[in-house]
Protein backbone atom coordinates (compact mmCIF):
# COMPACT_ATOMS: atom_id res chain seq x y z
CA UNK A 1 0.00 0.00 0.00
CA UNK A 2 1.46 3.54 -0.86
CA UNK A 3 0.05 6.22 -0.11
CA UNK A 4 0.21 9.80 -2.15
CA UNK A 5 -1.23 12.93 -2.89
CA UNK A 6 -2.66 14.14 -6.29
CA UNK A 7 -3.33 18.21 -6.63
CA UNK A 8 -4.35 20.94 -8.96
CA UNK A 9 -4.78 24.33 -7.58
CA UNK A 10 -4.33 28.00 -8.25
CA UNK A 11 -3.40 31.59 -6.41
CA UNK A 12 -6.44 33.64 -5.68
CA UNK A 13 -4.47 36.09 -8.06
CA UNK A 14 -3.52 32.78 -10.81
CA UNK A 15 0.00 33.54 -10.91
CA UNK A 16 1.26 30.64 -9.00
CA UNK A 17 -0.03 26.92 -9.64
CA UNK A 18 1.11 23.10 -8.16
CA UNK A 19 -0.28 19.95 -9.91
CA UNK A 20 0.73 16.29 -8.52
CA UNK A 21 0.54 13.52 -10.48
CA UNK A 22 0.26 9.77 -9.65
CA UNK A 23 1.59 7.67 -12.12
CA UNK A 24 2.33 3.84 -12.02
CA UNK A 25 5.16 2.18 -14.10
CA UNK A 26 5.30 -1.40 -15.07
CA UNK A 27 9.07 -2.21 -14.51
CA UNK A 28 8.47 -4.81 -17.07
CA UNK A 29 7.68 -3.60 -19.78
CA UNK A 30 8.15 0.09 -19.21
CA UNK A 31 4.74 0.56 -20.00
CA UNK A 32 2.81 3.86 -17.76
CA UNK A 33 -0.90 3.33 -16.59
CA UNK A 34 -3.35 4.68 -15.29
CA UNK A 35 -3.88 5.49 -11.45
CA UNK A 36 -7.20 3.00 -10.12
CA UNK A 37 -7.45 4.20 -5.86
CA UNK A 38 -8.53 1.79 -3.45
CA UNK A 39 -9.21 4.97 -1.44
CA UNK A 40 -8.99 8.89 -1.57
CA UNK A 41 -9.88 11.12 0.34
CA UNK A 42 -9.72 15.09 0.30
CA UNK A 43 -6.98 17.49 2.08
CA UNK A 44 -6.31 20.97 1.71
CA UNK A 45 -4.43 22.21 -1.14
CA UNK A 46 -1.67 24.69 -1.57
CA UNK A 47 -3.46 27.15 -3.09
CA UNK A 48 -7.23 28.79 -2.31
CA UNK A 49 -8.53 27.58 -5.68
CA UNK A 50 -8.74 23.73 -6.78
CA UNK A 51 -9.11 20.58 -4.98
CA UNK A 52 -6.11 18.11 -3.49
CA UNK A 53 -6.74 13.99 -2.66
CA UNK A 54 -4.28 11.91 -1.06
CA UNK A 55 -4.41 8.46 -2.75
CA UNK A 56 -4.46 4.97 -1.22
CA UNK A 57 -2.62 2.15 -3.87
CA UNK A 58 -2.69 -1.08 -4.03
CA UNK A 59 0.49 -1.95 -6.47
CA UNK A 60 1.17 -5.36 -8.12
CA UNK A 61 4.13 -6.88 -8.48
CA UNK A 62 6.89 -5.16 -10.84
CA UNK A 63 5.03 -2.00 -10.71
CA UNK A 64 6.24 1.40 -9.33
CA UNK A 65 4.47 4.33 -8.17
CA UNK A 66 5.77 7.85 -9.12
CA UNK A 67 4.53 10.97 -8.17
CA UNK A 68 5.08 14.34 -10.23
CA UNK A 69 5.34 17.54 -8.66
CA UNK A 70 5.07 20.49 -11.13
CA UNK A 71 5.27 24.13 -9.93
CA UNK A 72 4.84 27.55 -12.10
CA UNK A 73 5.88 30.90 -10.42
CA UNK A 74 4.94 33.96 -11.32
CA UNK A 75 7.02 34.48 -14.33
CA UNK A 76 5.08 31.09 -16.12
CA UNK A 77 8.31 29.06 -15.98
CA UNK A 78 7.34 25.58 -14.66
CA UNK A 79 10.06 23.74 -12.42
Amino acid sequence: MVLLKEELSKSRTGKHAVRDMVLVVDLSSGEIKPVKPKRREETQPVYRRGKAYFVLLSLPENHVAVQVHLVRNLRGVVK
